[in-house]
């Protein structure tokens, strides 16, 4: 699926922006949990899905390993759809967790919990890139793909032969 301007530089630019700031500030999430990375193991994005589902400690890892996985696979570029989809998918479910403290964060601690903006943007960008692919800035341009379009054999095709009247 082309988009107007996709070999557009500037396009490709924007998309590598969106893949690089999608995948630093969603890194953290997993990093934190599997690594103890950036604080004390608290992971808020696993934290809130294994309290709105009463999942098990096992099943938050895998969310983890999801996240981590996902934001290295945004930066290079590779599968860029399908990790934008799981990472949208991941920030739905944050958002739609009931024990939110409301809809914007709480700045002077006068409401309990977070806010869901944080979440709404990584979902939105998500679905952008979802929408968009990683543009042409990405690992996977350096390799040919024999299932493009454009590698298959651009052979004319024979004509017909004009009817006689």
């Amino acid at each position: 699926m082309k988009f107007i301007g996709q070999r557009n530089w500037l396009f490709n630019l924007y998309t590598l922006l969106m893949r690089l700031i999608l995948a630093i500030v969603i890194f953290p999430y997993g990093a934190q949990k599997l690594f103890g990375w950036f604080g004390n193991g608290y992971n808020l994005l696993t934290d809130r899905f294994m309290q709105w589902s009463n999942i098990p400690n096992v099943t938050a890892d895998l969310i983890a390993w999801i996240i981590v996985i996902a934001a290295v696979l945004l930066v290079i570029g590779f599968f860029t759809r399908i990790a934008a989809l799981v990472l949208a998918l991941l920030a739905a479910v944050a958002i739609l967790v009931p024990a939110q403290g409301g809809s914007f964060m709480s700045w002077y601690s006068t409401q309990q919990g977070e806010g869901v903006e944080f979440f709404l943007l990584v979902a939105t960008i998500a679905i952008v890139l979802c929408m968009t692919g990683a543009g042409g800035l990405r690992v996977g341009s350096l390799f040919k793909n024999p299932f493009s379009r454009s590698s298959r054999s651009s052979a004319p095709k024979p004509r017909q032969p004009a009817m006689a009247s």
